[in-house]
């Protein structure tokens, strides 16, 4: 899992692959699509976090 605090949309592409490579260097197995979810703090600031399941 990660999280973005800004420039949501470029950073959201060099994430996806950053999440994939690290499964690959780890030799892991992905296990679910990588999920993304916008959410905000108590103070109101918004966050997207991309999560992926691995084995």
């Amino acid at each position: 899992m990660t999280r973005l605090t800004d420039d949501f949309d470029a950073q959201s592409q060099v994430t996806f692959w950053e999440l994939l490579t690290y499964i690959e260097e780890h030799e892991m197995s992905r296990k679910t699509s990588i999920f993304i979810e916008f959410k905000e703090t108590n103070a109101g600031q918004t966050n997207v976090e991309m999560s992926v399941g691995v084995q």
